[in-house]
């Protein structure tokens, strides 16, 4: 162990004598926001289409991860990963409008059912590479600034469970359904584990940096990005009856993320960055699949789609350290 920490020492500090500059980054922060899954109905008589949907809400995830970089004259290469932590983080809603599927039924389209659950988090995973090319267009002893566009790919995994809660369910009169409020309902109360949800969102990104520097002390930053392609795999599995759904929904142009930052030199190499970012992923909408637990095969929902959502906030705080240059 010891050989193998004095020659990763000895590399990073040979790094200086190459014409490319090295960074290295420990990342801790916070984030807020909601994941959302839909069902729509492929043929709908009405205005809205939307069957079902539930939001997962996650208003104090805590993660760590870390950020890497390369840079090579005015070519750069990043990469970053996070780990969310696994604990509570907020409230599982899902709402449904069961008479969207009712004939004959335009004045009765409200929500019909509603339920809430605890929320936790079990994972949350996600790795990002992006590479560019900066340009600067101001560069002095006392002030710089720089415009970088770049392209990227991005991984995202993440799981939840609902636990316990609570659901009104409006009971059917006269061939349709009443509102989940109305005193006509049925009234149910959960322990446990009640809902399990995954999904897997794979991004591709065209975006850009502008950053300015002052004498080298501190520095300011801000990005847009903007997905051309975006892909998301989702399970929600449903504890008590025994059922997996699963969806496939593709978008173009459907997510964007922006982000602004604040770098302090702390002297030598070391720097401190504060960040905050805004990410959104529009409704996506694809094939929905089912099967029991105990089933092998998944198949195709005919009548319905899936739909997914996504957006959240985050702010970070890492400690970097730039080698070369």
């Amino acid at each position: 162990m010891k050989k193998f920490l004095s020659a990763l020492v000895f590399f990073l500090l040979s790094l200086s004598a190459f014409p490319f500059t090295f960074s290295i980054a420990p990342v801790g922060g916070i984030r807020s926001g909601q994941v959302d899954e839909y069902v729509f109905l492929k043929e709908c008589a009405y205005e809205s289409d939307k069957l079902s949907e539930l939001n997962w809400n996650f208003s104090s995830e805590y993660y760590a991860g870390g950020r890497v970089g390369a840079k090579w004259s005015h070519v750069f290469l990043d990469g970053e990963f996070s780990f969310g932590i696994p604990m509570k983080v907020g409230g599982m809603g899902d709402s449904d409008w069961l008479n969207a599927d009712v004939k004959n039924a335009g004045d009765y389209q409200y929500k019909t059912n509603w339920s809430h659950h605890d929320n936790y988090l079990e994972g949350d995973f996600s790795f990002s590479i992006k590479c560019g090319v900066e340009f600067r267009a101001v560069e002095n002893s006392r002030l710089s600034f720089s415009i970088s566009p770049f392209i990227g790919f991005e991984y995202d995994k993440i799981k939840f469970r609902g636990e316990n809660g609570y659901a009104w369910y409006g009971n059917s009169r006269n061939g349709y359904y009443l509102p989940y409020t109305d005193e006509d309902r049925t009234e149910y109360t959960f322990d446990g584990k009640v809902i399990s949800y995954e999904r897997r969102t794979f991004l591709s990104w065209l975006g850009f940096d502008a950053r300015i520097e002052f004498s080298k002390a501190i520095a300011f930053s801000a990005g847009f990005q903007l997905s051309p392609f975006v892909y998301a795999e989702s399970i929600d599995t449903h504890w008590s009856k025994k059922t997996m759904y699963g969806d496939k929904t593709p978008g173009f142009f459907s997510a964007f993320r922006w982000h602004v930052s604040q770098s302090i030199f702390l002297g030598g190499r070391s720097y401190l960055n504060l960040s905050a970012r805004w990410l959104y992923v529009g409704v996506l909408r694809g094939d929905s699949y089912s099967k029991s637990i105990s089933g092998s095969y998944y198949t195709k929902n005919e009548t319905c789609d899936g739909g997914a959502g996504e957006f959240f906030f985050d702010i970070s705080l890492s400690y970097e350290i730039r080698i070369g240059g």
